[in-house]
């Protein structure tokens, strides 16, 4: 379902066959909004979250539906004149809008950087804002994901810096993160499964200062390294450089 929604907020189509014919196809094009109301956290997949805006509405002074009609209709036509003329004013300020490292979503931030602009805001004030509304999603993304929270509390426990990390099998990984297992019903079951976790949550651990490089299957099985970087920036565009070597002890615990 949380495919399905990156699809929707984006644009994709979906392609199937005619009905009563053999070679006939049919393409739905869908690209929509989606508001999503709940009380826990439902956005889990870094992708959908890097697709979301996250807002936790305060608690309301509850008034009869009549009042609330009454004032509605009274203060319409003021607010739909004011969304126009930000709107206007929001598209003259397009052009003068420049964005570095932009996110996933680069043109909604330029709207809402042009439009924050609008309305008389330092350049910079939306783009840090939505950063940090992406930034708070990751994080609760995570808390809703017992392969996320464990692995955190994993790198918490160990302290573990750029020159000393977890390097192993995904089997030994998965039997050392057992005693962090918090919820059985939706822990991974197999290595191959928390390999499918880990792959889900690398983009909020790397926001995060995590690393995780997981390699291809090989005899021995797959292998994953996990590193704390000491720089959150390095960890977001890669390890490219040459890393120190990692002290790894030679046990059943490899910290």
């Amino acid at each position: 379902m949380q495919d399905a929604l990156c699809i929707l907020a984006t644009g994709g189509a979906h392609v199937t066959r005619k009905y009563y014919t053999n070679d006939e196809e049919s393409t739905i094009c869908v690209k929509r909004p989606t508001i999503i109301n709940s009380i826990p956290n439902v956005l889990t997949a870094q992708d959908v979250t890097d697709r979301a805006i996250t807002i936790e509405c305060p608690r309301i002074e509850y008034r009869e539906e009549s009042e609330i009609n009454a004032a509605w209709e009274k203060a319409k036509p003021s607010i739909f004149g004011g969304l126009l003329d930000l709107f206007v004013k929001t598209l003259v300020q397009m052009p003068k809008v420049k964005l570095v490292n932009p996110p996933r979503m680069a043109d909604f931030t330029r709207l809402g950087e042009a439009m924050s602009q609008a309305l008389g805001n330092p350049a910079g004030t939306f783009d840090a804002l939505y950063k940090a509304n992406r930034s708070e999603g990751i994080s609760r993304a995570l808390e809703a994901s017992p392969v996320g929270v464990a692995i955190r509390e994993l790198v918490d426990d160990h302290n573990l810096i750029s020159t000393m990390g977890f390097s192993g099998t995904m089997k030994k990984l998965l039997e050392l993160l057992d005693k962090y297992k918090q919820d059985a019903h939706a822990w991974p079951k197999s290595p191959r499964g928390l390999g499918d976790s880990l792959r889900r949550q690398q983009p909020a651990l790397n926001a995060l200062g995590i690393n995780i490089e997981i390699s291809k299957p090989n005899r021995d099985g797959v292998n994953v390294v996990i590193k704390k970087c000491e720089h959150r920036e390095h960890c977001e565009h890669g390890l490219k450089e040459k890393q120190p070597e990692r002290k790894v002890l030679e046990d059943k615990e490899v910290f």
